[in-house]
């Protein structure tokens, strides 16, 4: 039986609609109002509606030779400020710049959000680096098999990343992807020594990731900076001493929390 409590301040409008644009938004694709419905089961009458709706506050668009629907670019727009929320990109920018310039690899912003990991910004400095497709904007991360996941999965306690592992396949991306729970909260001890994650070759052959904690002024972990680079290069870029002064930059700049 539901819970009533569950739904008492639910609004069904509310819940179809943005299940409506949701499901274009991700289609990525042209997509009828046959197969919404298909996928959605929404009532047609209430679907035209909020179809019609969503066009006209500019949401969706609709075209005129197929009379399929599409998104519109409103949603990115709002997609900006979520990512930016408390200044997330602008506090941290100068500094995502400031090391594409010296190290030229690939270098991207992670910002923490209900235990998701979401690509807030991301660049390439030089030639040999690997594009990852997960490192696009606005897209998650593997939470157990990035090194920005990592160090979100460190800031919790033991029980905690259990429950939440529970609930994932843990599918190996190489042999060197940890995929069992065990293995993981193993690793994830060497995170909390260190203070940072480095991955070798977990998500990619011949790559690693390193990513740094980010954090607003009540020392509360917010995100990461993340670099990718050749695992062959890494270590001759990467040394303790650089390590030690990138961390020590990082804890100097805090994400203002008004």
């Amino acid at each position: 039986m539901a819970d009533p409590k569950k739904n008492q301040y639910s609004i069904s409008a509310v819940e179809h609609a943005l299940t409506v644009l949701e499901f274009i938004v991700k289609k990525q694709a042209d997509v009828s109002a046959i197969e919404i419905h298909a996928r959605t089961g929404i009532p047609k009458p209430t679907l035209h509606k909020l179809l019609q709706t969503l066009r006209q506050l500019g949401y969706i668009e609709q075209n005129e030779e197929t009379n399929q629907y599409s998104a519109t670019m409103k949603p990115l727009q709002i997609g900006y400020y979520c990512l930016n929320r408390r200044q997330f990109l602008s506090t941290f920018y100068p500094y995502v710049l400031m090391y594409l310039r010296r190290f030229r690899c690939a270098i991207s912003l992670s910002v923490f959000s209900r235990n998701e990991v979401v690509v807030a910004y991301s660049a390439i400095g030089g030639a040999n680096t690997v594009v990852d497709s997960n490192s696009i904007v606005g897209l998650t991360s593997s939470i157990y098999a990035s090194s920005s996941g990592r160090v979100l999965l460190a800031s919790l306690s033991d029980d905690d990343v259990r429950e939440l592992l529970s609930t994932i396949p843990l599918t190996p991306f190489t042999e060197r992807t940890p995929h069992s729970v065990e293995d993981i909260l193993l690793s994830l001890e060497q995170v909390r020594s260190e203070g940072f994650c480095r991955l070798d070759g977990e998500r990619y052959y011949g790559f690693s990731t390193i990513s740094f904690p980010l954090y607003d002024i009540t020392k509360r972990l917010v995100g990461t900076l993340d670099l990718a680079m050749p695992t062959a290069e890494i270590d001759s870029t990467m040394t303790d001493a650089v390590i030690a002064e990138i961390m020590h930059t990082l804890s100097r700049v805090q994400l203002n929390c008004n």
